[in-house]
């Protein structure tokens, strides 16, 4: 399963909950296979949180 996000407005910790909360609602369970952000030509600047709007999580459904 892939799993992506492009908004600022969802933190990763929220972004990987939303994931979570769903597994479970379908009584699965997920293994991580790779979760990444942006390529470094979208750089994160640690102190402005809207530069981390990139998110990618690519999990096996068990």
């Amino acid at each position: 399963m892939i799993s992506s996000s492009c908004s600022h407005f969802i933190f990763t910790e929220e972004f990987k909950q939303v994931i979570t909360d769903a597994a479970s609602d379908a009584k699965r369970i997920l293994r991580q296979v790779a979760f990444n952000a942006q390529s470094p030509d979208h750089p994160l600047i640690w102190n402005i949180k809207e530069t981390h709007y990139l998110k990618c999580a690519i999990l096996q459904v068990l």
